[in-house]
């Protein structure tokens, strides 16, 4: 459920409470949710064990049913169990992502390559032809990331090698930070 608040001299306040997003089909529910705001609507990103899912709202509030990310032809991406972040650029918004991709196997959760893929707002999907690796898939998981817009037309995202299972290392992981910087 998205909430609307506002600061008082007594501190927090809600406005107004959306009503709350639920998948009962879901073994364990929905969890991370990212909000981002495009071209006058909203459009949110959530985590499940089972697959990735968004939905959008006029308002921030009341948000149409969670649908499966998929890609234009209606297939799933694939992704499922990690987390997803918006990159808004100006006309333009893509999903930073990870997914199974046949050569990810051997990564805890297919926590790595993170992919990017532009939305397309119309039809409600990723568009196949746009992605591409963001970060590398070196062994080491990468699913816990972040990123973050620079408010000059630009995003960061940061991410961090995180050095498990034990071996990780043998394609080539060093615990390394990543902080990249994506324009327009």
């Amino acid at each position: 459920m998205c909430v609307r608040y506002r600061f008082t001299n007594q501190g927090l306040e809600i406005v107004k409470a959306g009503v709350p997003i639920d998948c009962p089909e879901l073994n364990r529910g929905l969890l991370e949710p990212v909000l981002t705001r495009f071209q006058g609507k909203f459009y949110l990103t959530i985590r499940s064990d089972e697959k990735g899912m968004f939905c959008q709202s006029n308002d921030g509030l009341e948000f149409v049913p969670p649908t499966i990310w998929c890609w234009e032809d209606g297939s799933p991406i694939g992704n499922k169990n990690t987390q997803q972040h918006w990159i808004n650029l100006g006309d333009r918004l893509y999903l930073s992502y990870t997914r199974e991709n046949g050569a990810n196997n051997h990564v805890f959760r297919n926590r790595a390559p993170i992919y990017s893929a532009r939305f397309d707002v119309t039809k409600g999907c990723l568009i196949a032809d746009t992605e591409f690796p963001l970060l590398p898939e070196l062994g080491a998981r990468m699913g816990n990331f972040e990123t973050i817009s620079s408010g000059e037309g630009s995003v960061f995202l940061i991410g961090a090698e995180w050095m498990q299972p034990v071996g990780c290392e043998q394609y080539g992981s060093d615990n390394s930070l990543w902080f990249l910087q994506i324009h327009k």
